[in-house]
């Protein structure tokens, strides 16, 4: 609970890219921004650590970078890292990037008109959601667990890498030529996902 509000007042622009990037702890992504915001949310720090905030419109885009800056934590113990809440505006079109240390990652796009998104930790759990439709997602980590989950019946493309885990899809999905697909699948307004790590589970799971 608690922690240094943070928000991004709306430009009109008709694109947002963001960029998130923690040291260490848990954080948070949804459609949630208050009203008249394109992102709003808050940050708690262990002691030490200050937050670094940009923001620049150029044209119909506009760039956030939200940064924390002078936080140690080793080892990575949950609940006394840092914790992000974050909610992001849903109308313009948006591509999502998140980085940290070490912890977990949630990212609900579903509510969100998602472009693509990049989402890695060095250790720890990403877990993302996203709505159908067409979208790139990107995601890593050197030791841990990387799941995205999916709406049923969305046409889907993993390419998966793993040098000592699990993948783990939906039944019937095919693998070909080193990539899965979701039964029917037909390029074009589909899901493109992209997971690597070098040991751990990657999982799809449609819901």
């Amino acid at each position: 609970a608690g922690g240094e509000a943070v928000e991004v007042p709306a430009t009109g622009a008709a694109a947002v890219d963001v960029h998130l990037a923690a040291g260490a702890g848990s954080m948070w992504v949804d459609d949630g921004a208050a009203e008249d915001a394109l992102l709003s949310g808050t940050v708690r720090l262990p002691g030490g650590g200050q937050i670094d905030q940009s923001t620049e419109t150029l044209g119909d885009t506009t760039t956030i970078e939200v940064k924390t800056t002078g936080v140690v934590i080793l080892p990575i113990q949950f609940g006394t890292g840092e914790v992000w809440d974050i909610g992001l505006a849903s109308d313009p079109a948006l591509q999502l990037s998140t980085d940290m240390g070490a912890g977990e990652l949630h990212i609900d796009a579903r509510g969100l008109n998602l472009d693509s998104l990049e989402a890695s930790t060095g250790a720890g759990e990403v877990e993302v959601r996203v709505p159908a439709g067409a979208s790139s997602v990107t995601l890593s980590a050197a030791v841990g667990m990387l799941t995205v989950r999916v709406p049923e019946r969305t046409p889907v493309r993993l390419e998966a890498s793993s040098l000592a885990g699990n993948v783990e899809v939906p039944s019937g999905y095919e693998r070909l030529d080193g990539a899965y697909f979701s039964p029917g699948f037909v390029a074009g307004n589909h899901i493109e996902i992209d997971a690597s790590l070098v040991f751990g589970t990657i999982s799809v799971i449609e819901e």
